[in-house]
């Protein structure tokens, strides 16, 4: 794995517990709207989507609320999510796996077509990798959003 996608990727580790810090469960379930996610909502597809990451590469790890996720499938289904502290337990322990599992991924690997597309132009996995990292950022961005609406202080970029 290239070393910049190792730090963007540890850079999201972390931003993901900063941008929870001092989010409650009572807060977590709001919407601002009905056309809007709720902070569990995204904490869930986040950790949800590093298990997908995980999978796409060849990783069988299998997330523990595997079978909860897939019963929710919008924003009005976030009562049936695990409440905050179990996905941020569950985010602690799939990140240094992951990335430990991405840093041994070798080049031939992350060279091959994708059997999956993503909206991106490198059509190899290295390309899948590069866009589900982003697509991390995107929605860590999001929580950030939508924590200020509910009247917490910005996220802070340093060590929580």
């Amino acid at each position: 794995m290239l070393y910049s996608m190792r730090l963007i990727l540890e850079c999201n580790t972390q931003l993901f517990l900063n941008v929870l810090n001092g989010v409650t469960d009572e807060i977590a379930l709001k919407r601002v709207n009905q056309k809007s996610n709720s902070i569990l909502f995204l904490a869930a597809h986040l950790l949800d989507a590093r298990y997908f990451l995980a999978n796409y590469t060849g990783n069988s790890i299998e997330c523990p609320f595997k079978e909860l996720f897939r019963k929710v499938n919008s924003a009005k289904d976030a009562l049936l999510l695990p409440d905050l502290s179990k996905i941020i337990a569950e985010w602690n322990n799939i990140s240094p796996l992951l990335i430990n599992h991405l840093e041994h991924l070798p080049n031939e690997v992350l060279q091959k077509t994708s059997e999956m597309s993503f909206p991106i132009n490198d059509k190899t996995i290295m390309g899948g990798i590069a866009f589900l990292v982003q697509h991390e950022s995107y929605h860590i961005g999001q929580i950030a959003f939508l924590r200020k609406l509910h009247g917490l202080p910005a996220m802070s970029y340093g060590e929580k």
